[in-house]
């Protein structure tokens, strides 16, 4: 049954009955009469609608009372049969066919006066399937209302973007990601796929979303395809292309989810150097971000600054919070720093004899561990001097002077050619009613003023300015009357 056949059935049709109609034809020469001319169907941006207009001319006297145009699937049947009425059915009249799915299509325009139907000719337009390409925007705002697992394909065919970063170093594994290039905030793409090494950054890509659905992993929004479709869902468009990298702060970074960006005023937050492999927090002094880097990354061994505050370039990644993966080393380059030297302990406990004796000082000897040498010099306020050891209670060490045989000064010196200074140690004292000072030097520089002795064994602690490996030590006493004595030395 035809497409007209159909309509005239439907407008004869009332509660079951049947009456007489006349339907026709454009130019059938009756008296009245009216002719219908059909236009071509507009297929809209959205490619589920048409737009059709239609004009007519009257002869004689009859009183339009509806206009409209009846659509359907050509070959469908009557269940497909569709009539859309012109709000106004004056001349010319324009419809609008929704609903349209990819299909072929007839339709005509009718004019209705009184009981008489006019019709123009049938004419027909296709719906064909319209390629829907997204914005990385788009395809990432719908994503963020998914669930885990959701089939992206039902939201277009493709989306085409840049490349930002990709697994170069191996701490994206298999993975790259792919934005609008603009910069600006949910514009990203996470995806997850085996191939994705042979694209560059600066890469437009088009990504096809058949067999593409979602993977919430850990919280991060990756895009993942069937398994059996890895090869040939991801191609290549054009290369060299420029981007921009959004500059922002810790507290952002949630706008900029698996994006590439650039975060200001980080800083290590520890107080020494420590490596890079593993999750490492940083702060802006507000905030604080956990930095991963994998254990085969070419950085992972090496060490950070911690006294630099900068910009670091990562991607925004997610593992049950918010992290930043460094793509490659030049993104971090400005935050490396030396491995920290141990603190090496070099302890001497003076003994019995260390110094010599009065008769026969030494002043060169090697000393405590590990071994260190030493130069002494001694400056007596006689022509004679005293060297002895207190084995008294008090136990105060080697002694240098007494009562009779006085001592001026007395200065130890030696290279810490091996070790990492930055602390020194001296346990001293003085003889009952004397007069002692005692003063530590580095590289030549007095570490504070001359401090003043007691009676009493104690050990007394001269920082270095920062901790240093090879300084020249030297400890020097100064006495006026009497002995000053040395029970320890240590370098921390």
């Amino acid at each position: 049954m035809s497409l007209k056949k159909l309509f005239v059935i439907a407008l004869a049709s009332i509660s079951g009955l049947f009456y007489a109609t006349s339907c026709k034809e454009a130019g059938t020469g009756e008296q009245d009469n009216i002719t219908v001319e059909l236009g071509d169907a507009v297929i809209g941006e959205d490619n589920a609608s048409a737009t059709v207009t239609a004009e007519y001319t009257v002869s004689g006297n009859p009183l339009v009372v509806e206009a409209g145009v009846v659509y359907g699937i050509k070959d469908a049947g009557e269940a497909e049969t569709i009539t859309v009425k012109a709000e106004n059915p004056e001349s010319p009249f324009t419809v609008t066919l929704s609903g349209l799915k990819e299909a072929e299509y007839e339709y005509y325009a009718y004019v209705k006066a009184g009981d008489d139907v006019y019709e123009s000719e049938t004419k027909a337009f296709a719906i064909v399937h319209k390629e829907k390409v997204l914005a990385p925007s788009e395809m990432a705002k719908a994503i963020r209302t998914l669930e885990d697992g959701a089939i992206l394909s039902s939201y277009g065919d493709y989306v085409e973007g840049v490349v930002t970063a990709n697994n170069e170093s191996g701490n994206i594994s298999s993975a790259m990601i792919v934005e609008d290039g603009t910069g600006a905030a949910g514009t990203g793409l996470y995806l997850y796929e085996y191939n994705m090494e042979q694209f560059n950054v600066g890469d437009k890509v088009r990504i096809a979303l058949k067999n593409a659905k979602l993977k919430i992993y850990s919280g991060l929004y990756e895009i993942v395809w069937d398994a059996d479709v890895y090869n040939g869902d991801v191609t290549l468009v054009s290369s060299g292309n420029t981007f921009t990298t959004p500059e922002i702060t810790i507290a952002e970074m949630e706008n900029y989810r698996e994006m590439f960006v650039k975060v200001k005023n980080l800083k290590l937050d520890a107080t020494e150097n420590r490596p890079w492999s593993g999750n490492v927090t940083f702060t802006d002094g507000t905030d604080k971000v956990t930095v991963r880097s994998g254990s085969k990354t070419p950085w992972a061994g090496k060490y950070i600054n911690a006294e630099y505050t900068g910009t670091m370039a990562a991607v925004v990644g997610y593992y049950n919070s918010i992290q930043l993966l460094p793509v490659n080393e030049n993104d971090i380059k400005e935050f490396m720093g030396e491995a920290p030297v141990e603190n090496n302990v070099y302890e001497w406990e003076l003994q019995k004899g260390d110094f010599g004796t009065t008769d026969a000082p030494e002043t060169a000897l090697t000393k405590g561990t590990p071994e260190l040498a030493w130069t002494v010099d001694y400056n007596w306020k006689n022509e004679s001097g005293y060297i002895g050891f207190d084995t008294n209670d008090s136990k105060k060490g080697v002694q240098f002077g007494s009562n009779g045989n006085p001592i001026s000064s007395v200065a130890l010196e030696t290279t810490a050619t091996d070790l990492n200074v930055a602390k020194v140690k001296v346990n001293a004292s003085m003889a009952s009613n004397g007069d002692m000072t005692l003063q530590v030097f580095s590289d030549g520089t007095a570490l504070g003023e001359p401090l003043k002795m007691t009676n009493t064994a104690t050990e007394y602690t001269f920082n270095l300015p920062a901790a240093k490996k090879g300084a020249v030590i030297k400890i020097e006493m100064k006495a006026t009357v009497k002995a000053c004595y040395i029970k320890s030395i240590k370098f921390e």
